[in-house]
């Protein structure tokens, strides 16, 4: 049973100015050759790009019977420790200074808000995941645990990142 779902589209604008960057091309071609090469060039711009634009769009975070997929990854209940939802200072903070190299990170750069899941595999070097979520705590709450696939007691990898106060010089 699926527990959370959450698509990280990329957001209308994107799709707007890559419109209007092969427009432009079309035009650039248009102005120095046919209206059927300027078409073909467009083309040949808008199909790449909106592609690109569809698979970098399409990233899907799953929570389906205790096991967190995110795109091709994924992380059964077993293996993870207490999630952590992030506001967008503590995300930055996750991702900066906090951040450890280790770490398993998958971000969208217009989802300013995320999670933290520690990993509890003693086989495993990956510390945490990090990951962008538009929505932490629905997304957190979702990863409650059951408690029948591991005790509560195993360690974990990584410490918990606070949120820190972060002060912001104007």
């Amino acid at each position: 049973m699926t527990t959370y779902r959450e698509q990280l589209r990329i957001p209308l604008i994107w799709w707007l100015l890559a419109a209007l960057f092969a427009v432009s091309i079309g035009w650039v071609f248009l102005v120095v050759t046919t209206w059927a090469i300027a078409i073909i060039a467009t083309l040949i711009v808008a199909v790449p790009l909106a592609w690109a634009l569809w698979t970098y769009g399409s990233l899907t975070l799953d929570v389906t019977d205790g096991t967190l997929r995110v795109g091709r990854t994924q992380l059964e209940e077993r293996f993870r420790g207490p999630a952590q939802a992030l506001s967008a200072q503590g995300f930055r903070h996750a991702m900066g200074p906090g951040a450890d190299a280790r770490a398993f990170i998958l971000v969208r750069p217009y989802v300013k808000t995320g999670a933290l899941i520690p990993v509890a595999d003693s086989g495993d070097a990956t510390p945490y995941w990090l990951l962008s979520t538009r929505h932490p705590e629905n997304f957190v709450a979702s990863l409650t645990y059951s408690g029948k696939d591991r005790p509560h007691n195993e360690p974990t990898n990584a410490e918990p990142i606070g949120e820190k106060t972060i002060v912001e010089e104007d």
